[in-house]
């Protein structure tokens, strides 16, 4: 079996795939797999009733036709004998672990950072207090801490968006953590602090899913993947500064759906 796997960037670079830099508040595509987009297709749209999901994918032949209809550029990998479009795979730790995880602990990290008093110009009081909160529960869950320090700018950027700056194993192992934390330390009072920790609930559950790898794992990976997006989608409705959304978490659907059980995402 041969697969091309990579980030989004990766397969833009070598193959020129579809990307969704250009494509965004435009009625192009934002992604190679389907005819998502920003309008008729909208790629937000996680149900089984998403309007994409009725459009034909994009296949091998209907890809080759157009690139070469439009004397667009045509990776020499489809020069492999028998190298096929569906052999660009999506890897998990890119959408997944480095690409919406992140983004839904950046934006847990700030609302939770607004919560306990912080500041922008005064941040360091906060960001110590958070980073206490999260070696105690790792503690308490058994593991380690998969940080040893916070700052304000590891999940804020300087121009505002929100996107925590953390390593693959850092991001995964934070998710049941910071879903201790939402449930102990910080109760759902409000309907974006309920909707903030049913999102965690289902990012862990699809951890979850994805680490007890067994029969039922591409149900149970599915259906938590659909429900967080659509708990997170209606967070960045309430929020759009600060729960930031890309096509990465409609691509996160596609990687998810493509499991079968005799495979792993396992690395």
């Amino acid at each position: 079996c041969v697969q091309a796997r990579g980030d989004w960037s990766w397969h833009k670079q070598n193959a020129d795939l579809q990307d969704w830099v250009q494509s965004t508040h435009t009625d192009k595509p934002v992604c190679w797999i389907c005819p998502a987009n920003c309008r008729a297709f909208p790629y937000w749209d996680a149900s089984l009733h998403a309007n994409w999901r009725r459009q034909p994918r994009t296949t091998h032949a209907t890809f080759i036709t157009n690139r070469l209809a439009t004397n667009s550029y045509v990776s020499g990998m489809f020069a492999i004998p028998g190298f096929l479009l569906d052999y660009f795979g999506i890897d998990f730790m890119h959408c997944g672990d480095l690409g919406v995880t992140q983004y839904f602990l950046g934006a847990v990290f700030f609302t939770l950072f607004l919560e306990l008093g912080g500041m922008i110009s005064r941040w360091q009081e906060a960001c110590g207090k958070l980073l206490t909160l999260i070696k105690m529960f790792a503690r308490h869950l058994g593991m380690e801490a998969p940080i040893n320090h916070l700052t304000l700018t590891m999940f804020r950027s300087t121009k505002g968006k929100c996107r925590f700056k953390g390593k693959a194993s850092e991001c995964r192992y934070l998710v049941p953590i910071v879903l201790a934390i939402l449930k102990v330390a910080f109760p759902a009072e409000t309907a974006a602090a309920k909707l903030r920790l049913e999102c965690a609930e289902q990012l862990s559950a699809l951890y979850r899913a994805v680490r007890d790898w067994d029969a039922t794992t591409k149900r149970r990976a599915a259906e938590a993947s659909r429900k967080f997006v659509i708990k997170y989608c209606e967070l960045h409705d309430l929020g759009a500064g600060i729960w930031h959304l890309t096509p990465k978490f409609h691509l996160l659907i596609h990687c998810i759906e493509r499991l079968n059980t005799e495979g792993s995402l396992k690395r």
